[in-house]
This record gives structure tokens, C-alpha cells and sequence, in this order.
């Protein structure tokens, strides 16, 4: 029997009919500071939480606005809900996610800074850790990300601290 998932603020979200009642930062932030990057590959624990966070910064340092920021700090929210599942798969989660957390959707050229910021991060994320050089064609980072491993609960507080500053 079909069961929807239950997060842990209590609520119970179903991926095939998600809603925006279903969504909460705060499940989002805990899910993402217990969930490793690279599926477990890194020879040290790197949360999505802490890759999420050092997107928004990197955003930030780049001189783009807070609203830009918050979409680089959500870009990965599905994979709370969903783990990491393949871009068609969850295409459709994070409008619901940007209409409900940010209310707003990225302009083109905002979902492009997401997605270049992402990939520089990814880039420099394998690099740190196993020395692979994964090439992209984004530009390189202008901060050098916290590479320290946290408590979970440190990278949950320092998402949720993050996402209401930048809400404003």
C-alpha cells in the first residue's frame, strides 16, 4: 500500500501530488545537512546542506541579488523529498518549491547563475576531495568553500539562518 513520505517536522508529503502545505524550509534543511554529496563517494562526509549553503555564499560574493541567492541555497530542495534522482524526474518539484519558499520563480538568466555556480561547486567539490578534475564551462569560484566537516545540526542552523536573512 502507497504511503506518503514523512518528514521530519510531521508532515506527510506526496511526491505525485505535492502541494505547497506539503513543502517546509526546515525539513529541507534537515534532510539536506544529513544527506552526502557525490552518493556517498567523497572519502569524507560533505553534506548537500553545506554544497547548498557555499552556493548561496558564492552567489552572494558574486555580487548577485538575495532573491538569486535563495534560488542557488534551494537549487538541490527536491532531493530532501526525493533523494538524488536525475534532472527529467524532478523537474517539476522545484517550481512548487520556488512558488512556495521564495515566491518567485528564476528568470532565465538566474536559473543560468544557479546552474553555473553549481557546476563551478561541483567541479571544485571533486577536486578538493578525490583530485578529479571535472571540467565545466562556468566560471571558477571567487570564494573557497568551508570544507571543514560539520555537525548536521550546525549546517541545518546556518541553512535556516541563511534562508531568512535572505527572505528578508
Amino acid at each position: 500500500m502507497y504511503k506518503p513520505i514523512s518528514t521530519y517536522t510531521g508532515r506527510h508529503f506526496d511526491p505525485y501530488h505535492a502541494v505547497a502545505a506539503d513543502l517546509d524550509v526546515r525539513d529541507i534543511a534537515h534532510a539536506q545537512s544529513l544527506m552526502t554529496r557525490a552518493n556517498g563517494h567523497f572519502p569524507a562526509f560533505y553534506s548537500v546542506g553545506q554544497h547548498s549553503l557555499a552556493c548561496a555564499r558564492e552567489a552572494l560574493v558574486r555580487g548577485e541579488a538575495n532573491q538569486t541567492a535563495l534560488f542557488c541555497l534551494l537549487h538541490d530542495g527536491a532531493e530532501a523529498y526525493m533523494s538524488d534522482v536525475t534532472r527529467p524526474v524532478k523537474a517539476r518539484l522545484p517550481a512548487l518549491l520556488f512558488d512556495t519558499l521564495v515566491e518567485a520563480r528564476p528568470t532565465s538568466a538566474q536559473w543560468q547563475t544557479v546552474t553555473e555556480i553549481d557546476n563551478a561547486m561541483l567541479s571544485a567539490e571533486f577536486l578538493h576531495f578525490t583530485g578529479e578534475v571535472i571540467p565545466t564551462n562556468a566560471p571558477p569560484l571567487q570564494r573557497t568553500p568551508d570544507w571543514t566537516q560539520l555537525p548536521f545540526d550546525r549546517v541545518e542552523q546556518d541553512f535556516l539562518h541563511l534562508y531568512a536573512r535572505l527572505r528578508g
